[in-house]
């Protein structure tokens, strides 16, 4: 199997100690990194060109991921559970080959802005109390929940307009 390393600096390897989350709230591991916002959890594997995406094998189930390249294991689900649910119809997987050669896993989220510190129970963990959410952005949201926010405005808004609060203090 050809997996290509990423170029990492040198991390903490203490097998108890936190490890410093990178930029996008994941952490840069020498044959992988992965990255996390409030929605989803992404996985980037460096491939080389000889890997087609015939060559890949990817499952999903609730707790469990199972990926495996040219018949060689990367994420062994049938022996380890993910660290969270995930919501295994929304997720998907890709290669990207914009710049190098890239197999690109999506896990969809079971729980909104749940934040993971691993992707796999057992593995290191990154360090929680480091982790910085971007700020939420409306668009972000389910169209329920975005329902009840413009719902919410729209109510506050007329409120407004009516002189609701004129006579509050």
């Amino acid at each position: 199997m050809k997996i290509e390393e990423i170029e990492v600096e040198e991390k903490k390897t203490d097998p108890d100690s936190k490890l410093e989350p990178n930029r996008e709230n994941g952490y840069d591991f020498p044959t992988y990194r992965w990255t996390q916002n409030a929605k989803d959890v992404t996985i980037f594997i460096p491939i080389s060109d000889e890997i087609k995406s015939k060559d890949i094998k990817v499952s999903f189930t609730t707790n469990r991921l199972c990926v495996s390249i040219k018949g060689d294991v990367f994420f062994n689900g049938s022996t380890m559970e993910l660290s969270h649910l995930i919501k295994p119809e929304d997720c998907t997987w890709f290669i990207d080959s914009d710049e190098k050669r890239t197999l690109i896993i999506e896990l969809d989220k079971k729980k909104f802005d749940e934040w993971w510190v691993c992707i796999m129970k057992g593995d290191q963990e990154i360090d929680a109390s480091k982790i910085r959410p971007p700020n939420a952005q409306i668009s972000d949201l389910d169209s329920s929940t975005r329902a009840t926010i413009d719902k919410m405005m729209y109510d506050e808004k007329i409120k407004q307009e009516n002189g609701f609060y004129k006579d509050r203090v």
